[in-house]
């Protein structure tokens, strides 16, 4: 096991490797039928046996970075340590909720707070990190806000006042 354990330490591949040789097994156990019988690293189990053993697969999150220019469409101040926003991406309509941390400084939340007020009509600049699971975004967190000098919300204003 030690040697296995400093491998995987030395070449991170292999923890993949090994993990992906855990899935399979699992899996393999888990379609025998209740009279089968297999034979997993020289030991041999029974239908029961191994629906004991094998472990349900759980989803993984990923951490994403999904940063950009957000609309704030609601504020929730109910939490006590800051507040929870519901926001979307300007670039393609990625909704969500994220947590502002009480850390965040003053200067930002305030902000945040005009945003919403604008009602959709002001976007901010957002840098969040979340986790993805399921394709769902979870866990989303405000790192930082700041003014967006440049309208994203409306090219053809910009096209407008250049004239």
């Amino acid at each position: 096991m030690q040697i296995l354990a400093d491998a995987t330490r030395q070449q991170p591949v292999l923890k993949e490797a090994q993990a992906d040789v855990q899935q399979s097994t699992n899996r393999l156990l888990k379609t025998l039928k209740p009279n089968d019988t297999t034979v997993i690293r020289g030991v041999p189990l029974k239908a029961s046996d191994a629906a004991e053993i094998t472990q349900h697969e759980r989803a993984r999150s990923e951490s994403i970075d999904i940063s950009g220019a957000f609309l704030i469409l609601a504020n929730d101040a109910s939490r006590g340590d800051g507040f929870t926003i519901r926001v979307t991406r300007v670039d393609d309509n990625l909704t969500f909720s994220a947590a502002v941390p009480f850390e965040l400084p003053a200067d930002q939340k305030q902000l945040i707070q005009e945003a919403e007020w604008s009602k959709g009509g002001v976007a901010v600049h957002l840098e969040i990190e979340a986790a993805e699971l399921r394709g769902s975004v979870v866990g989303a967190r405000v790192l930082s806000a700041r003014k967006i000098d440049e309208d994203p919300l409306d090219p053809v204003r910009q096209l407008a006042g250049a004239r």
